[in-house]
């Protein structure tokens, strides 16, 4: 049950993040300020999901503990990496694997 719900706080971040930078863009590329852009449906999609995932974190670490559950947060991470790849047609070079390989198995292997 944890893990699940680990997950959806995962998925949650990830496309707050994401949906969050695409709004931003979105309300820019119409003309408008950045200021006006707050209000693109993307935008607000992303405040509920940023600020209803600390809700489901703190009934993870409960069940987990807050070592288990801290080091699940190194999967956001490649997920964010790989969405805004995705969805943000962001480029990546090898050196950006690199580190997104390097931060990932440092965060898991100090939460062991």
């Amino acid at each position: 049950m944890a893990y699940i719900l680990m997950l959806m706080i995962l998925l949650m971040v990830a496309a707050g993040q994401t949906a969050l930078k695409k709004g931003i863009q979105a309300g820019v590329e119409k003309g408008k300020g950045r200021i006006a852009s707050l209000f693109h449906p993307l935008v607000i999609l992303a405040g509920v999901l940023v600020v209803a995932s600390p809700f489901l974190y703190v009934k993870v670490v409960a069940l987990l503990g807050l070592s288990g559950a801290f080091g699940l947060n190194a999967l956001n991470y490649p997920l964010i990496f790989l969405l805004s790849r995705v969805f943000l047609k962001e480029s990546s070079n090898p050196w950006y694997w690199s580190g997104l390989i390097l931060i990932t198995a440092g965060v898991f292997t100090w939460s062991l």
